[in-house]
C-alpha cells in the first residue's frame, strides 16, 4: 500500500491536479510515454542487445507493486511478453501463462524439472528448456504440449535460453555440451555443435551465424545453415554470459573477470574490459554503450567502440541479472533485495525498489518492469497513476444522497487522493480528493481501471 508517508520518502516536491469542475486530462509525461508491446525472448530480440524501445515507469507518480505472482520456486527464469500475456519458468517445475495487467494465472505446463530457461514466443508457441533435459514447444494459447525434444542429457538444461530465427529453435544443451537447431513447428533436429564444455549461455543469431559462450572457455560463431564453426575465441575461464551482437560486433562476460569486445565476422578480439570478478550478466548494448553487472556488486557502463569506463554503479550485493535498457534507463537487479533504474547516461540512480528477495532479469512493457525474484514471485512494478472519473461526480459531504454538497467534478478529472469506502444506501462511497476539495463520490464514478487498491492513496508528483 502506498501512502502519504512513503510519497514524502520518494523526495516528492508538490501536489497537482486539476481545478475541480474542469475537464481533467493526462500528465505530459503519461500522454508522451512510447510503449512496446512485447517482449518476445530473452533480451528481447535474437541479437540478444537487452534494449527495446518504449518507456518505463513514470518518474511522476510513485512506484509501487501493481501486482505480485506467487510460484513455488525461484524464479530466475526472466519473462517473455507477447499479446498481453507474460510467459515464465519457475524452478517449481512450471511454465506459467500471466495476465500482464490482472496478474491473474491463466495456464501453467508442468516440465519433469525445474524450469530455469527464459521462453521464447514465436508464431503462437512459447519454446523453453527444463531441467528434465527436454526443450519443450507449448502452444501460448492454451498451454497444451506441441512437441518436445529430448536432448543426450548429463547436467540438465539450466540457463541456455532459446531464440527463434527464420524457422529455427537454437537452444545450449547445459550438460551434453551441444548446440541444438531445431524445427520450430516439429521440433526434429537439423544439426548439433557439440562443444567442450557446458553452455549454460543463451545463442544469439545475427546475419546467418549464432553465437554462444561455453563452459570450455570459449565463445562460439557457428553457421546457421550447416551448423558448422566459423570460428571460436578462447578466454581464460568459463563463459556462462550470454553474447550481444551490435554493429557487427560480439560482446560477451567471463569468468576471468573481463568483457570482451569480438569482431562479429573474424572471431578477432577489439578490445577487453577488466572487471573486479566474474561475470554471469548477460551486456545490453544501447546508443554506443555496453551495460553490464559483476559478482563484484557493480553495474558497468563501458564505451561500445573504445572500451573504456562511463560509469559503474555499485549495488549491495552480487549482480547475477542481466540489465535492460529502455528510453534511456538501464533497469537491474541485485542480489541485494533490490530493483534498480538508473540513469543510462549519467550512471545516477533514478529509483529503486526493495522486492523482499533477489530480483533477477527483469523486462520492460508498456511501462512497467516485470521480473521474478529467488523467493518464488514475479513482481509488476510501475507507476502508480492517479485515479480518473468517469462520470460527472457531485463530491458530498458524507457518504449519502443527503450529503452536503461541496462541489461538482467532470468526467476526465483525475483524483488527487483516495481515502476509505462506505457501504450506504446501496451503494459503495469512497472519500476523495479533487484540487482542494475532499468528499464522497460514488465509487462507479471512478474508472475500475485506474483505480488503486483499497486503502489511503495520495498521489504525489515529482518534479
Amino acid at each position: 500500500m502506498f501512502t502519504r508517508r512513503d510519497a514524502v520518502k520518494l523526495g516528492a516536491a508538490g501536489l497537482v491536479a486539476p481545478t475541480l469542475g474542469l475537464a481533467g486530462s493526462a500528465s505530459p509525461s503519461v500522454v508522451a510515454q512510447e510503449s512496446n508491446s512485447s517482449w518476445p525472448m530473452f533480451r528481447g530480440n535474437p541479437a540478444r542487445t537487452g534494449a527495446m524501445p518504449g518507456s518505463g515507469p513514470s518518474l511522476d507518480y510513485p512506484i509501487v507493486v501493481k501486482w505480485k505472482f506467487a510460484t513455488q520456486g525461484s524464479v530466475v527464469s526472466s519473462p517473455a511478453i507477447v499479446d498481453g500475456i507474460i510467459y515464465v519458468g519457475s524452478q517449481d517445475h512450471n511454465v506459467y501463462a500471466i495476465d500482464m495487467v490482472s496478474g491473474e494465472d491463466l495456464w501453467q505446463f508442468t516440465t519433469g524439472r525445474d524450469v530455469g530457461s527464459s521462453p521464447a514466443v514465436a508464431d503462437g508457441v512459447v519454446y523453453i528448456g527444463s531441467w528434465d533435459h527436454n526443450v519443450y514447444a507449448i502452444d501460448a494459447a492454451s498451454g497444451e504440449e506441441r512437441w518436445r525434444h529430448s536432448t543426450d542429457g548429463g547436467y540438465p538444461l539450466l540457463g541456455s535460453s532459446p531464440v527463434v530465427e527464420d524457422g529455427v529453435v537454437y537452444i545450449g544443451g547445459s550438460g551434453d555440451r551441444n548446440l541444438y537447431a531445431l524445427d520450430k513447428d516439429f521440433g526434429g533436429e537439423l544439426w548439433r555443435f557439440t562443444t567442450g564444455g557446458r553452455l549454460d549461455s543463451s545463442p544469439a543469431v545475427v546475419d546467418g551465424v549464432v553465437y554462444i559462450g561455453g563452459w570450455d572457455n570459449n565463445l562460439y560463431a557457428i553457421d546457421t545453415v550447416s551448423g558448422e564453426e566459423r570460428w571460436r575465441f578462447t578466454t581464460k575461464d568459463h563463459v556462462y554470459s550470454s553474447p550481444a551482437v551490435v554493429n557487427g560486433v560480439v560482446y560477451i562476460g567471463g569468468w576471468d573477470n573481463n568483457l570482451y569486445a569480438i569482431d562479429a565476422a573474424s572471431g578477432e578480439e577489439r578490445w577487453r574490459f577488466a572487471i573486479g570478478k566474474a561475470v554471469n550478466s548477460s551486456p545490453s548494448v544501447d546508443n554506443g554503450v555496453v551495460y553490464v553487472g559483476s559478482h563484484d556488486n557493480n553495474l558497468y557502463a563501458i564505451d561500445a567502440a573504445s572500451g573504456e569506463e562511463r560509469w559503474q554503479f555499485i549495488t549491495g550485493d552480487i549482480v547475477f541479472s542481466s540489465p535492460v535498457v529502455v528510453s534511456g534507463v538501464t533497469y537491474i537487479g541485485s542480489s541485494d533485495n533490490n530493483l534498480y533504474a538508473i540513469d543510462a547516461a549519467s550512471g545516477e540512480e533514478r529509483w529503486r525498489f526493495t522486492t523482499g528477495d533477489s530480483a533477477n532479469s527483469p523486462v520492460v512493457v508498456n511501462g512497467v518492469v516485470y521480473v521474478g525474484s529467488n523467493e518464488g514471485y514475479v513482481y509488476a512494478i510501475g507507476s502508480l497513476f492517479p485515479a480518473v472519473l468517469t462520470a460527472d461526480a457531485t463530491v458530498r459531504g458524507g457518504p449519502s444522497s443527503s450529503g452536503v454538497e461541496r462541489g461538482k467534478a467532470k468526467a476526465g478529472t483525475e483524483i488527487t487522493k483516495v481515502g476509505a469506502r462506505e457501504e450506504r444506501g446501496g451503494k459503495t462511497w469512497v472519500e476523495v480528493t479533487i484540487g482542494d476539495v475532499t468528499g464522497w463520490i460514488p465509487l462507479d464514478a471512478i474508472d475500475p481501471a485506474t483505480l488503486p487498491p483499497e486503502g489511503e492513496i495520495e498521489y504525489v508528483y515529482q518534479p
